[in-house]
């Protein structure tokens, strides 16, 4: 609970807090209604005043001048109060600045101790009117030529703004002290200093306007003159009272102030001439633009390109264009004469040379004009290129395309020039293989078949003279072919195979991978089992064609049961027994003879070979015998101690392999039995509490390898 001191020490507090919250400076009171600033006078008064209490002794009361605009970012301060702390109403006299214009200012009073500042004054206009006497054109009156403008300016610049009057009435407002004028009337002009204006005004100055006049040239608009002549401008009025000056080409003309102007016609002298004449008053009058120019001068433009060429029976069409119709055009070829008539502005050149039109005017100014060269141009030799067609690959395609791939013609300037197949008509085409005429004429050529091998040469006519391409070399392929066995084995026939029988091709046999034959026959009498295949070449050429097995007829003859794959359960045997045969020959993998009637038994795994024999003929028949391991091995153990399937047991016959690796994961791939030496243990008795999954994975390794893997299931 609060004590008594406590309670009147927080009132004095609180009653001080809220006394010097209470001190505010109040809104400054303007004594005047506008302020016009003399050099005589600039003394303004504004009232201040505040409320509750005095300012502190230390405190310093600024009064602060706005902009135009009553914008306070960059005050100007007009006074510094140090001793009204105590007066809560007081009047100061300001002296305002010589350079106020504007109808926006404001004051305010700012106060450092306790710091603060007063709301805004009022706004209100401030102008520096300056006592300067106004003088507009140096109390000289001035004159208006027509279609002119007179320049009224007054003597000093007072003010931002300028009213100027014609005829009494506002006719203009400038921010510069001059205006110019077209009109005529009585001007005088005031500054604006707002509400201030009126106290001062220039002197009237009166515009004349003086009649228009003019001059002009009797010559028209142009005139058009050959070199040499001379050429006479005559203007008009002819009038003492006026003075002139010949222009040309907007230069003052030297001595050019007659109302006549004389002159002989040149590159020099042609262009636009004007007469100016001038009152006795300075109105000047202008005439109108005449112009001086040259007879046209004939021109004769070439159209068509400046380089052509002609091949076989083709022109060049030549072609120019001339300014002038109806003259006559002579066309020349090296310099001599070729062809002439009127507006022949074509001609067609069949044959090369350099070539250009020339033509002449008749009368009045003789001119002659002469086209550029048109060079005509033929081929003076051929180079070809030729190429095989894009499917084409050596010894790898039965058909291939020739062609000629690149034309080119050299021209007597060096050039070359590319010709397309469009232009091939022009020339005769012939191509020769190991120089020898194929018959086949034209730019593009077939070859059908491995006969067609060979250097190929395109050769090239035009106008008698002969050209011949580099040499291609080309080697076409074999087509497909297959082996036929027409006929079987027997102990006393060979098989006949037989094949594609090609042109000069040589025939490679072969049986299981050795050669047996090599001539131009197409055929092989096959005595001996096996496998046959066959080389087809040709040229360097080679095509190998698929393989065959030939069988003997006596191998059938001869059957193995239960067959040729035989899958066995580790631990247990299998009868072989053969028939067919008169005899019989058993034998391992390793060679070693296990019997020699038609039935043998075994229990390993492995290869075993019958060697049988038919009257003549003998016969080799394989048989392969395979662990069943996934048969062979248990893949659900019940190990409750019953003594019947406890544990996972493998065929003895794999425990006597010492490679053999036993490995156990759990459904993790955490091994739990890793061994060399398993016994059919697993799980053991010890360890069939720790083995909680009911699935497990075994592998089984042989050698490094993998032989078997499976899933054991532990069933409780």
């Amino acid at each position: 609970m609060m004590n008594k001191n406590s309670l009147l020490t927080c009132c004095i507090l609180l009653f001080a807090l809220a006394w010097v919250n209470a001190q505010t400076l109040k809104q400054p009171q303007l004594r005047f209604s506008y302020a016009c600033v003399s050099d005589s006078y600039s003394t303004f008064n504004v009232g201040f005043s505040f409320s509750e209490k005095s300012f502190e002794s230390s405190n310093v009361f600024y009064i602060e001048l706005s902009d135009a605009y009553g914008d306070f970012g960059s005050p100007r301060t007009l006074a510094e109060i140090g001793d009204k702390n105590n007066a809560f109403e007081f009047d100061v006299p300001l002296d305002l600045p010589k350079d106020l214009a504007g109808s926006g200012y404001r004051v305010r009073i700012r106060a450092t101790a306790p710091a603060m500042v007063s709301p805004l004054s009022d706004p209100f206009e401030a102008y520096y009117v300056p006592q300067a006497d106004l003088v507009l054109n140096n109390y000289e009156a001035s004159s208006l030529c027509a279609s002119s403008v007179t320049l009224l300016e007054l003597n000093v610049d007072v003010a931002a703004t300028y009213l100027w009057y014609k005829d009494g009435v506002v006719f203009a407002e400038t921010d510069e002290p001059f205006l110019e004028v077209d009109v005529a009337g009585q001007y005088y002009v005031e500054p604006f200093y707002g509400a201030c204006s009126g106290s001062n005004f220039s002197n009237i100055v009166t515009v004349e306007a003086l009649d228009a006049f003019s001059v002009n040239l009797v010559s028209g608009t142009d005139v058009t003159v050959c070199d040499g002549a001379e050429v006479v401008l005559q203007g008009e009025p002819s009038d003492e009272m006026l003075s002139y000056q010949w222009f040309h080409d907007d230069v003052p003309v030297d001595g050019g102030h007659d109302i006549t102007l004389r002159f002989t016609a040149s590159a020099e002298t042609y262009g636009n001439y004007t007469l100016e004449a001038i009152n006795l008053f300075g109105c000047e009058a202008r005439s109108q633009v005449v112009a001086v120019k040259p007879a046209e001068a004939i021109h004769i433009n070439a159209i068509s390109a400046a380089e052509s060429v002609i091949l076989g029976d083709a022109v060049a069409q030549l072609t120019v264009e001339v300014n002038t119709p109806g003259l006559e055009v002579v066309w020349y070829r090296d310099g001599n004469e070729v062809s002439r008539g009127i507006d022949m502005l074509s001609h067609q050149a069949a044959a090369p040379g350099a070539y250009y039109a020339e033509v002449t005017t008749e009368g009045g100014c003789v001119q002659t004009a002469t086209s550029t060269v048109f060079h005509v141009y033929e081929p003076e030799s051929f180079t070809m290129q030729v190429s095989t067609d894009s499917h084409y690959a050596p010894c790898e395609v039965a058909q291939a395309g020739i062609e000629l791939a690149q034309l080119t013609g050299i021209l007597s300037n060096g050039d070359l020039l590319d010709i397309t197949p469009s232009l091939y008509e022009s020339f005769e085409f012939r191509w020769l293989r190991d120089g020898t005429d194929t018959g086949a004429s034209g730019p593009a050529y077939t070859v059908n078949d491995h006969t067609g091998s060979g250097a190929y040469v395109l050769e090239l006519t035009y106008k008698g003279s002969v050209y011949t391409s580099e040499t291609l070399d080309l080697f076409v392929g074999l087509p497909q072919a297959e082996i036929i066995q027409e006929s079987v084995l027997t102990c006393d026939e060979p098989a006949l195979l037989t094949t594609t029988a090609l042109e000069d091709v040589i025939y490679n046999w072969y049986l299981d991978g050795a050669m047996v034959a090599s001539g131009l026959e197409a055929e092989y009498d096959a005595d001996l089992p096996g496998t046959y295949t066959l080389e087809m070449e040709y040229m360097g050429c080679v095509k190998e064609v698929p393989g065959v097995v030939v069988t003997s007829e006596a191998a059938s003859l001869v059957h193995i049961y239960p067959g040729d794959r035989i899958a066995l359960v580790p631990g247990a045997d299998v009868q072989l027994i053969a028939d067919g045969a008169d005899s019989y020959l058993w034998k391992d993998a390793s060679g070693q003879i296990l019997g020699e009637t038609d039935r043998v038994t075994v229990s390993d795994e492995g290869t075993y070979t019958l060697h049988a024999t038919k009257g003549s003929c003998e016969v080799e028949k394989l048989v392969e015998v395979y662990y069943d391991l996934a048969s062979a091995i248990p893949n659900v153990v019940t190990p409750n101690s019953d003594n019947v399937n406890d544990h996972w047991v493998l065929p003895q016959k794999l425990l006597d392999d010492p490679s053999l690796e036993v490995i156990i994961c759990d459904s993790y791939g955490n091994p739990v039995l890793q061994t060399n030496n398993y016994d059919n243990s697993w799980p053991a008795s010890a360890s069939r509490s720790v083995l909680r999954e009911p699935n497990y994975y075994y592998i089984l390794n042989r050698g490094g390898k993998s032989i078997q893997k499976g899933v054991i299931t532990l069933v409780r």
